[in-house]
């Protein structure tokens, strides 16, 4: 089953913690995660991506929801 995992990138500073014990839970699961786009990313990497590349990463963000099995929000 694949899950699509999404967080606050700005909430990573004093949550990190608690998104990696999600992802690992799922994991140990035999779950396949999709969580790259928020705990390898910082804001600041994301503000300073052009337009056509923040669109480009909207797109490939949008074509995972669709293919997830389920979503986990921490939120």
């Amino acid at each position: 089953m694949n899950v699509y995992f999404t967080a606050s990138i700005v909430g990573k500073k004093d949550y990190l913690i608690n998104y990696q014990r999600i992802i690992e839970l799922l994991r140990a699961k035999g779950y396949t995660v999709q969580s790259e786009h928020i705990i390898d990313v910082t804001e600041p990497e994301i503000h300073m991506k052009t337009r056509e590349e923040r669109l480009k990463f909207h797109r490939k963000l949008e074509t995972w929801i669709q293919r997830c099995d389920f979503m986990g929000v921490e939120a």
